[in-house]
Parts: C-alpha cells; sequence; structure tokens
C-alpha cells in the first residue's frame, strides 16, 4: 500500500463495487477489500469512517457466520482491526474484548502458528502489559517471536517491535534487569539493516518506529 491510503481506498472501493455486482455475489467477497478500506481510513486518522466501515462489515460477517466463525479467518481481520482502531479512540477495554476474541478465533482457524495469529499476540500482549499481567504478556510475546522467527527475512520488523515490547515487559516485571538490555539491542540491531536509516539513535526508538514497517495488515 505504500502510504497512499487515499488511492487503496479508491481501488479497493471499486473492487467492492464489482463484487456486489457478481450474479454470485454472496457478501463474503466484499469482506476482504471492506475491512482493507476501514484499516486505511485508521491509518489516516480518520477514525471515525474507520470504526463505521469496520462495524459495518463485522456485522454482516457475523450475520453470516455467526459470531464464533470457525470457518475462515474473514471475521476475525475485522476484529483485529476494530480492536485498534478502538485503541486509538482511548478505549482500551474495548479493544482488549475484541483484540482477545479475534485471538481465540485465529487460533481455531489457522492455528497458534500462523503469522497472523502472531499479529494478534502481540497486541493481546499489550493490554496484558498494561493491566499489569506481565507473565501472560511474555507468554504472548515468545509465541509470536517463535512464529516470526521462522522466516526471520520476512518478519524482521515484526520481531524488531516485538522484541522492544518483550524487553518493556520484562523491564515491568523487575526481573532480568541484565537480560533486558540484550533484548533491546537485539531489536534496535534490526532497524538500520531495514530502513538503512541512522537517523533515529538505539536507545530512542520504540515500537511506533517498527509499527511504521509492520505491513498494514498486521498492525
Amino acid at each position: 500500500m505504500a502510504r497512499e491510503y487515499d488511492k487503496a481506498i479508491e481501488a479497493w472501493s471499486k473492487a467492492v463495487s464489482v463484487y456486489e455486482n457478481l450474479s454470485e455475489n454472496n457478501g463474503y467477497t466484499r469482506a476482504l477489500p471492506l475491512v482493507n478500506i476501514g484499516t486505511a481510513h485508521w491509518l489516516l486518522g480518520d477514525l471515525k469512517q474507520a470504526s463505521l466501515v469496520l462495524g459495518q462489515g463485522l456485522e454482516e460477517r457475523e450475520a453470516m457466520s455467526g459470531p464464533n466463525d470457525k470457518e475462515s479467518f474473514g471475521t476475525v481481520r475485522f476484529l483485529h482491526a476494530l480492536g485498534n482502531v478502538r485503541a486509538s479512540l482511548g478505549l482500551p477495554d474495548d479493544s482488549e474484548k475484541l483484540h482477545k476474541r479475534a485471538l481465540g478465533q485465529y487460533q481455531s482457524t489457522i492455528g497458534s502458528e500462523h503469522h497472523r495469529a502472531a499479529d494478534v499476540c502481540h497486541r493481546v500482549a499489550q493490554h496484558c502489559m498494561h493491566r499489569g499481567h506481565f507473565k501472560d504478556a511474555l507468554t504472548l510475546v515468545d509465541q509470536a517471536l517463535r512464529v516470526w522467527n521462522a522466516d526471520r527475512d520476512v518478519y524482521l520488523p515484526g520481531i524488531g517491535r516485538t522484541s522492544l515490547l518483550k524487553a518493556k515487559i520484562l523491564f515491568r516485571m523487575d526481573e532480568n534487569r541484565t537480560t533486558t538490555p540484550l533484548i533491546f539491542r537485539q531489536a534496535a540491531s534490526g532497524w538500520k539493516p531495514i530502513t538503512g536509516s541512522k537517523e533515529v539513535e538505539d536507545e530512542n526508538l520504540s515500537e511506533e518506529h517498527f509499527d511504521e514497517l509492520v505491513t498494514f495488515w498486521s498492525k
């Protein structure tokens, strides 16, 4: 999507129209472009429109497949994306419920070892950390890192982002203070090879820096 979100919304909107006019349209085909449109609005900072699009899409999916769809992960994309929007709106409880539902449905459809499940492990780990449930958070980040480390070159931005989160969790646990700097340095070491940038000092790197590099559907 190259951050050209307005152009992406225009293209996906055309796709939705095409799918809606197909004789065999059953409502499922428009779900993918629709969730992408909602995600693009979120990335543009248009939280109201993102909520509207994603909320509508989630209602449609649940009407067709029920609230706990175990046949496909189409519904889960809406849960994941809407959870992100709720977080941006300052609604952490709503965000957490949506992300936990997303993780549960990913696990029951495509399995815990899929990279999409790992994406939501990161989000739920954030919620756990903020609640002070550090051991649960650590379990989730380790699960995500295990999945992504199977193909480090592809998932390096996610590995960096989640490694930084792991360092934060360990610091908050007040344990392994000697390990935390090492994990942080490992995460930071991935920044420059990905971006070729020397503008951000290692000690100033945050999850948000890596979040910019993560594929839009994995944010």
